[in-house]
């Protein structure tokens, strides 16, 4: 499976991207050579607001398994019917830490029928540290899951945290975000409410 990188730029970028498997060298694309589902991570100035990596087919995501705060297991197909954002992070990574609340800004501002923000701590302490931190944050809108084993994180092939995979209604990955971003601007918000539309 290869990725797209939904970024332009004046200069080459090498981006070693070990959770994809493969390395890419961006070198100063136009708006018209990207494809449709990268288009819509350009802003107003056309440049590019999340940098999305966009694979270059429909590339089914993993139906991971992940457990809520009473322990219930859940599944990424039990949330079919609506894009999701799965969230990666963890309370002992300092970006997802300050990232959070904005991610919790974005279920806020975008939650509901059609979206759904699947934050999937990769904590090995337990529930108990995640909801230390959602309490001392005030993380509202967002709720909490864990990811026993690294399993999920793994299924996606992922090195790292924060980062974000955004899924379609069908179960397709649509695009990821490695590494944090401000989820709370309106630029951004904009490109999230278009890959709902479009998803």
């Amino acid at each position: 499976m290869s990725f797209a990188l939904g970024f332009l730029g004046p200069r080459a970028l090498p981006l070693v991207a070990g959770a994809l498997g493969v390395l890419l060298l961006i070198s100063g694309a136009r708006a018209n050579d990207i494809n449709v589902t990268t288009a819509m991570d350009l802003g107003p100035d056309g440049n590019p607001v999340l940098r999305l990596a966009v694979p270059d087919s429909p590339t089914p995501a993993p139906n991971v398994r992940f457990v809520d705060k009473a322990g219930a297991e859940h599944s990424l197909i039990d949330f079919r019917g609506k894009v999701t954002a799965v969230h990666f992070w963890a309370t002992w990574c300092v970006p997802c830490r300050a990232e959070l609340p904005q991610v919790d800004a974005l279920a806020k501002a975008l939650g509901g029928p059609d979206f759904e923000v699947l934050p999937i701590s990769v904590d090995r302490d337990g529930m108990e540290t995640v909801n230390a931190f959602y309490a001392a944050e005030g993380i509202q809108a967002l709720p909490a899951y864990l990811d026993l084993g690294l399993k999920a994180f793994r299924a996606f092939r992922l090195a790292g945290v924060p980062a974000t995979i955004f899924v379609d209604r069908d179960g397709n990955e649509i695009g990821r975000v490695l590494g944090e971003r401000d989820w709370a601007k309106p630029e951004v918000l904009d490109v999230v409410r278009r890959m709902i539309a479009g998803g």
